[in-house]
């Protein structure tokens, strides 16, 4: 406990001192309650509120991704753990005001919440630490709080969650292909893609028809869509391209995206999870293997 003295002897009656003292107990009570403390100001540069803490961050991550920093998939994710944090805080019996109210405690409440409330997975667990220690190192870099509340605290072993991964055998491969040359070519070729190419779901859907070099077989990924950020050209086997060629897809303008809505080309980058949606489907209409993955 420490001892805060307010000094109101320059009023010159001690009516007007019993009046003002009144009403400053009223609004150091309303104050307290929010969690204000009287040494903020002393401790930290500035006694911001958590809120405006969330707005300036997600203003810097809105910058980061105009200017290009940031990938799409990466601003995404972090803006859906903006929304959880949150909504966590928003949801508590008393919801945190002021910043430095953001302690290791709440860290970790936080990440029982996830973990235990929503019953999210233990590596999704282990993003939302990730997340919290970016933002907390954002904020110190601001000059916003001391120190990062979230640095001391370890995230779930790997161990402890391995992925459930089966290799497909040749007979399912053969399946899979058969089915999809009846029934959805075009999704074929995205799994041609993967099989025969290494280009992950991600990737495929930042494929634009003019990276295609049909005379030379090959794909050049521009640094701005390949995952290391450098330019990169790879060989295309000739099965894949007389596959694009059968297909039709170089009919449609250079500028398309090869997977758009529908899986076809278009002029809309769509996002991964509609070819991850599609393999789910797949894997019910065959009656697959639900530890089979794309």
């Amino acid at each position: 406990m420490r001892r805060k003295r307010i000094k109101i002897n320059r009023l010159a009656t001690k009516k007007q001192r019993r009046e003002y003292a009144a009403g400053l107990i009223i609004r150091l009570y309303q104050q307290l309650i929010r969690g204000w403390n009287p040494w903020i100001e002393k401790e930290f540069k500035v006694a911001i509120s958590f809120d405006d803490a969330i707005k300036r961050y997600v203003e810097n991550n809105k910058k980061m991704y105009s200017d290009g920093i940031f990938r799409k998939e990466t601003y995404i994710s972090h803006e859906s753990k903006i929304k959880k944090l949150v909504a966590y805080n928003q949801q508590r019996t008393s919801p945190i005001i002021y910043l430095y109210q953001l302690d290791k405690r709440f860290c970790n409440d936080f990440l029982d919440y996830i973990h235990l409330e929503l019953k999210l997975s233990p590596q999704y667990r282990n993003n939302c630490l990730t997340f919290l220690k970016a933002f907390c190192s954002f904020c110190v870099e601001k000059g916003l709080m001391n120190e990062n509340p979230a640095s001391g605290i370890k995230p779930f072993s790997r161990k402890l969650f391995q992925k459930r991964r089966k290799i497909i055998p040749p007979s399912v491969i053969r399946q899979i292909s058969e089915y999809l040359m009846s029934n959805d070519k075009h999704f074929l070729l995205s799994c041609y893609l993967l099989y025969y190419c290494y280009i992950r779901p991600i990737e495929q859907t930042r494929l634009r028809l003019r990276y295609f070099n049909v005379k030379n077989c090959t794909l050049t990924i521009p640094s701005e869509d390949s995952k290391n950020r450098t330019t990169q050209t790879i060989t295309i086997p000739k099965k894949v391209m007389m596959f694009m060629l059968d297909l039709g897809v170089f009919d449609y303008p250079p500028h398309y995206f090869l997977f758009s809505n529908n899986i076809m080309p278009g002029n809309v980058q769509v996002d991964r999870r509609l070819i991850t949606i599609r393999w789910t489907r797949l894997k019910k209409e065959l009656k697959l293997d639900k530890d089979y993955t794309f």
